[in-house]
């Protein structure tokens, strides 16, 4: 099976369609969930209306989590799962147990992850296990969609969490995969969500209580400059370019790229980072200079500091972790208006939020450059909107959330 997933704001894939005559046919997404059988279903609506009804206050002691496989770790959706598994052993000591779902091919790639695993995050201790092999647990947490049907399956445990950071439906057209997703939020799992749009539409499938938790930005690392010029000759904006994602809007970006460049001339230099693609096969010659792919964190943070504006685009109700590593950098970060951001983000306060109109982005963009005064009291705005998100916090929000009675 064709096993490629990336978690957060990327597309998933689970499997290509088989050109052999097997069993089905169809890809991952479509036939791994069939392994829930309809007795696992109905013994997971039992289970999670008791557990509703008993209310009980958890003390995690133990907690089994079921985590996809993921390429990169440095992926801001992986790095919250363990971040928050992190939280939970600090707080509450908990015991941990990770259960890679869809399991990897053999057991030395299962070893290599594990081991890639531990070197990022040294101080996270856990066991790689089996769902039967981790006994009874306090709670257990489901995270990518997928993973969902395996939690359903286990009832080994007091309580049942999703863990939703986007709403991944939208990741798929309309049909039978977004339908499989939807039903994931039927399971009747407490929910935790980043945004308070996400709750919203959690809770409308699940009648579930949730959680919306603020999440952490990495302050040792995105960090606005000691002293920033905001009246200079050439202004930089840069923007997560990724032609072949089209979450990104990479096409809109681009035409709004094209205006501004036409406008501002020399007075505004664009820089593209995130793929590596030519800016000439998409009109964007002498327009956009293409970092690529980034990979040291390091560098991509003091890329973020030398630059004034920021453009990071989502189309799902949630935010982007570009969001906040623009504003803790002191860029002016410029954004669509959408629902998922609005707990934190605010036109004309610490942002620049517009509809998604390319004529009105580019407006407000060029209005921003002739402007330091207002390009420099948004970025001040921003740096200090950020510094509420914190690692430490959003754990132990989630955690007093998991030990106390939940109301719906």
């Amino acid at each position: 099976m064709h096993l490629k997933i990336k978690i957060g704001r990327r597309r998933l894939e689970f499997g290509r369609r088989k050109k052999n005559n097997d069993a089905s046919g169809f890809s991952g997404e479509i036939m791994l969930p069939q392994t829930l059988t309809a007795q696992e279903y109905r013994q997971n609506m039992q289970f999670v209306a008791g557990m509703r009804a008993r209310d009980d206050s958890v003390v995690p002691q133990s907690c089994l989590c079921f985590l996809p496989y993921c390429c990169n770790l440095e992926a801001g959706g992986i790095k919250t799962i363990f971040l928050m598994l992190e939280a939970l052993q600090k707080n509450c000591g908990t015991k941990l147990y990770i259960n890679i779902y869809p399991p990897l091919a053999t057991r030395d790639r299962e070893k290599d992850y594990e081991a890639a695993i531990r070197k990022k995050f040294p101080s996270l201790r856990f066991s790689l296990v089996q769902p039967e092999e981790a006994g009874y647990v306090d709670i257990a947490v489901c995270t990518l969609w997928i993973t969902a049907f395996e939690l359903a399956k286990f009832n080994r445990c007091k309580q049942k969490y999703y863990l939703v950071q986007d709403y991944e439906a939208l990741f798929y057209p309309s049909g039978s995969v977004a339908a499989l997703v939807d039903e994931t939020y039927k399971f009747g799992f407490y929910g935790i969500t980043n945004s308070t749009r996400l709750a919203e539409i959690y809770k409308g499938f699940s009648s579930s209580p949730v959680f919306r938790y603020y999440p952490g930005v990495d302050k040792s690392l995105y960090y606005p400059p000691a002293a920033k010029n905001f009246s200079k000759e050439q202004y930089s904006l840069i923007f997560y370019g990724r032609p072949s994602n089209q979450r990104n809007c990479f096409e809109l970006i681009s035409l709004i790229c094209r205006r501004i460049k036409d406008a501002l001339k020399d007075k505004i230099e664009i820089i593209s980072v995130g793929e590596d693609y030519q800016p000439k096969d998409y009109r964007l010659d002498k327009i956009v200079c293409n970092k690529g792919r980034v990979c040291s964190m390091q560098k991509l943070a003091e890329l973020y500091r030398r630059c004034d504006i920021g453009i990071s685009f989502i189309t799902t109700p949630t935010f982007s972790y570009q969001h906040l590593e623009y504003m803790a950098s002191g860029l002016c970060l410029v954004t669509n208006e959408q629902p998922g951001i609005a707990d934190f983000v605010k036109d004309g306060e610490n942002a620049v939020v517009c509809p998604m109109i390319v004529s009105v982005i580019a407006e407000r963009i060029i209005e921003l450059v002739n402007n330091p005064a207002q390009m420099e009291f948004l970025s001040r705005n921003a740096v200090q909107t950020v510094r509420q998100f914190d690692w430490d916090n959003c754990g132990k929000s989630v955690c007093g959330f998991i030990g106390n009675k939940k109301t719906i």
